[in-house]
């Protein structure tokens, strides 16, 4: 038929994306537009730095994705640059911005470090099969996609071991019209580099090509309708089956019955501009056949909806433009409509359409890989939701809705228990309303408050709420006449994606810790007494020794270095299996976040293996990297260490005999009243019986100096000299100053003394000249008493 208007623009001539074909494995891609980067960006480097990167470390259509404001940002963090679904800004603020995409937008490369991907267009020298080379293929990338000079080349997709290759198979009835030769050019769209090869089926149906993340998009572009409805491909798939999915998608499944390659959904839209309320201007009526022709060679035909390309009210050109994705595991969705459902492949409706009801589920499946974000830092979160198009302006009012009840059901169970099944897994009232009306041309996109949603989500990830949620969330309407249209998060590009706001957790300060098992008396300890690098970590009773202190230093970002004060040149490190010291270094595996939990608790995560955590192993006592799981093995408390009184006790007056200065000074309730003492015994000799017999009675001592860190609860001071025929003790009292008793004397407060400096004497008696010899004695409770 003719067209039946004149666009004002550059004719969108009609465009059949029969598929776009993905690769669906455990890694996977998002669909990336093709502009060419000036330079391939590694990440090669991200292992052995932490901190604050420049922008430029981001690929500028990742930037353009989410409508990224350069002005408001001064870096990323590229101490989570081993996720490959997320990147994350350091903002001008002071706050940072996870964005969270449905597929990978890096993959690690040969060389194990992990890389950006591109898809730009780069000339190819792998040969086809007639030996000659192809014309491009893309840049970088873990899914290869190699376009020919000539389209009877086929074109041909690689994924590590598996290979799909497919070349257009000329119509019955246009086997004359039929063009395998056409050459390859290149054509820009936009943000979309193709390959372009003209007149293909017919004249005026042409075909292009573009590679996505993961595989590649599909255009079969009709300039004008000349009676070709259905499009051939002989697909070749060596070790792979396909499958149709209800006449809208085909996948390839491998013998364990995997799926491995994707083909997505048809629609086709018109190039009418204005409002299209009723969807009378899209057809979703497109459907797959299949037929076997030999072992791993098939023929797939493509049929576009007749009547919509005959309809009067059509307006060519048109754009039939695939539901094409990669393996989008991170985030997955469908859309439900009265008594039926289908996996969003390309769009999600919400509302009113032509009579029926529409309502929208999604799930974000990556919550577990943030963990180390702290709940209560978070300051917004959204679901952004890319609008089909931007000239249907009327306003929808939308609710979110967490779901339940979901957590061990696919997508496609999912869709099949219809609206009414989705309704009922609502879990209580609308989280939030919002009214979804115009949005900007320049940034086609609806942001949904997932706020209090996702602080949710995450305390359940961390095991600090019991909340039924499963990371989803449902779009639904009430009462509404007209419906919205979203790109799901299998669109071909430009799809939907997930962010969250947040501030870093930097509640522990700069400073010395003892960092203590929660709830329990082990510590952290450096199970060395000179340690060197590569000694492991080890958990074990308070002792208080450097051993037991780490120096705690914020290094910006978020990230904190612990270095033990048994050796300052040694820092806590993730060595993979285990948690060593390693020599102080500014690498990621030396960089640890402090995150506070609900309960007060930290959980000391690494920075170099995304959601590991230090973990204590208590068949061995041994702390190693796991994944964090609120266990009580994973949950640390951080006490800092004091060169104050520690703790300390306040002054006990006691005129008792029998308590003399050896027990007044160790608090110790015993019938012993002396340190076995001879004459001309030195400091050293009476130090060391002292700390023989203090622990022989159960109870922690060790020496220190005099300003020396000690446990802000755990210990307090205790001081000793002797004299030529004597020894004397004093204690340290909780306000600082100090306290004795001699031998059968009262007790006395001696005030804010220096027992260093203090001229010790007995009245009458020997001069305790000794040097001062200085313990860490097991502090007791305030309710201490003789």
């Amino acid at each position: 038929m003719k067209k039946t208007r004149q666009t004002t623009k550059r004719p969108i001539r009609l465009l059949v994306t029969t598929w776009v074909l993905v690769v669906f494995l455990c890694v996977s891609g998002l669909s990336i537009p093709v502009i060419a980067n000036d330079e391939t960006i590694s990440l090669a480097n991200a292992s052995s730095q932490y901190g604050e990167q420049t922008l430029e470390r981001v690929p500028l259509f990742l930037k353009e994705e989410v409508n990224l404001d350069e002005t408001k940002v001064k870096g990323i963090d590229i101490s989570r640059e081993e996720d490959p679904y997320s990147f994350t800004t350091i903002n001008v603020d002071g706050t940072k911005t996870l964005y969270s995409f449905a597929a990978p937008i890096k993959y690690e490369g040969e060389s194990g470090t992990m890389r950006y991907i591109d898809n730009s267009l780069v000339p190819s020298a792998k040969r086809t099969n007639k030996n000659d080379t192809y014309a491009f293929e893309n840049k970088d990338s873990n899914t290869k996609a190699y376009f020919p000079k000539t389209i009877d080349d086929g074109i041909l997709v690689t994924h590590e071991e598996y290979s799909i290759e497919f070349k257009p198979l000329p119509d019955k009835s246009a086997v004359k019209s039929f063009n395998g030769r056409s050459s390859v050019k290149k054509l820009k769209e936009e943000n979309t580099v193709y390959n372009q090869y003209d007149n293909v089926f017919s004249k005026g149906y042409t075909l292009q090509y573009a590679p996505i993340n993961g595989g590649i998009k599909e255009n079969i572009v009709i300039d004008e309708y000349t009676g070709i409805n259905t499009f051939s491909f002989k697909v070749t798939a060596p070790g792979l089956k396909p499958v149709i999915i209800k006449g809208q998608s085909v996948i390839f499944l491998d013998k364990k019955g995997e799926t491995i390659f994707t083909i997505g959904q048809t629609f086709a839209v018109d190039s009418y501009e204005g409002e299209d309320d009723e969807n009378r201007h899209i057809t979703f009526d497109n459907y797959y056949t299949v037929e076997e022709i030999s072992d791993g060679v098939y023929r797939i035909v493509t049929t576009v909806d007749e009547e919509f390309l005959q309809n009067a009210n059509t307006v060519y050109p048109v754009t039939v433009d695939p539901g094409a994705w990669v393996t989008r595991d991170n985030m997955e969705d469908c859309t439900n409509y009265n008594y039926s459902g289908f996996p969003s492949n390309t769009y999600m409706t919400v509302g009113n359409l032509n009579g029926y009801e529409y309502a929208s589920y999604v799930r974000i499946n990556s919550l577990q890989n943030y963990t180390y974000i702290n709940p209560a830092n978070v300051t917004g979160a959204w679901y952004c939701a890319r609008v089909t198009t931007t000239t249907n302006t009327d306003p929808v009012t939308i609710s979110i809705y967490d779901a339940w009840g979901f957590q061990d059901l696919s997508i496609q169970s999912i869709c099949d228990l219809g609206l009414i099944g989705l309704r009922g897994h609502k879990s209580g009232a609308a989280q939030t309303t919002q009214t979804v009306s115009t949005v900007s041309a320049s940034d086609p996109t609806f942001y949904f408050d997932l706020t209090a949603l996702a602080i949710t989500w995450l305390r359940t990830e961390l095991g600090e709420s019991t909340y039924p949620s499963k990371r989803g969330f449902i779009l639904d309407t009430a009462n509404q006449t007209k419906s919205k249209q979203f790109k799901s998060s299998k669109w071909g590009d430009d799809a939907s994606y997930f962010k969250i706001e947040y501030n870093d957790d930097v509640s522990i300060e700069s400073g010395t810790y003892f960092v203590r098992r929660a709830g329990l008396g082990d510590y952290l300890y450096m199970g060395f007494s000179n340690p060197v690098s590569g000694n492991y970590v080890m958990r074990y009773p308070f002792i208080g020794n450097p051993q037991q202190q780490w120096t705690v230093t914020h290094k910006g970002g978020g990230l904190y270095e612990l270095v033990t004060n048994a050796n300052t040149n040694l820092a806590l490190n993730n060595a993979g299996s285990s948690i060593t010291v390693a020599t102080k270094s500014a690498v990621n595996s030396q960089r640890w976040r402090l995150i506070r939990n609900g309960d007060g608790t930290y959980r000391i995560m690494s920075a170099s293996d995304i959601n590991k955590c230090a973990s204590i192993v208590t068949s061995t006592d041994r702390v190693i990297p796991d994944e964090y799981g609120s266990y009580s093995t994973q949950k640390w408390e951080f006490e800092r260490a004091t060169t104050g009184v520690g703790g300390a006790i306040g002054y006990k007056s006691t005129s008792r005999t029998d308590i003399r200065c050896y027990q007044y000074a160790t608090t110790l309730k015993i019938p012993e009243i002396y340190i076995s003492f001879s004459i001309g015994d030195s400091v050293q000799t009476i130090r060391d019986r002292t700390l023989a017999a203090v622990q022989a009675r159960g109870k922690h001592i060790r020496v220190i100096t005099q300003n020396d860190l000690i446990h802000p609860t755990r210990e307090y001071r205790v001081a000793l000299r002797v004299a030529s025929t004597d020894y004397h003790f004093m204690l340290q009292l909780s306000d600082g100053t100090w306290a004795h008793k001699r031998g059968q004397t009262a007790s006395t407060q001696l005030g804010a003394i220096n027992p260093t400096t203090l001229a010790w004497s007995w009245s009458g008696g020997p001069n305790y000249n000794s040097e001062t010899i200085y313990f860490a004695v097991q502090a007791e409770s305030s309710s201490f008493s003789w």
